[in-house]
């Protein structure tokens, strides 16, 4: 079983369904073979700077953070068999389902954390 985490704006809880990539095959893989993410779940891949979406069925919204949680990118809508552009000042990134960055209101510059939810 994964460890989740809550995704934390300012004491809000945005969801408490985040699954951390951190390992290199885990990153590879993210959510490859997947028909669908569920809505309120989030994959948070640690040392990532840039996505594609190679072989994926179905789009994602994408959060670029730099190593202190600050919103530096939003992509929302990010079709199959896309690329990002490279985000120099990102450290980690957030695949989560299509239409998540409208629904938790974001914008960048704002801070988002990672906790853990079995606290």
């Amino acid at each position: 079983m994964a460890d989740f985490f809550k995704l934390v704006r300012g004491g809000e809880v945005l969801t408490n369904r985040v699954v951390r990539a951190s390992a290199f095959f885990e990153r590879l893989i993210g959510l490859l073979g997947k028909k669908e993410i569920a809505a309120n779940e989030a994959l948070w891949l640690t040392r990532c700077c840039s996505i594609h979406t190679f072989f994926m069925k179905f789009p994602i919204d994408i959060i670029f953070l730099n190593r202190k949680g600050k919103v530096i990118a939003l992509i929302p809508h990010l079709k199959p068999n896309r690329l990002t552009r490279v985000y120099f000042s990102a450290t980690q990134a957030l695949e989560c389902a299509e239409g998540a960055i409208e629904r938790w209101g974001l914008k960048k510059n704002q801070i988002l954390e990672f906790r853990s939810a079995h606290v």
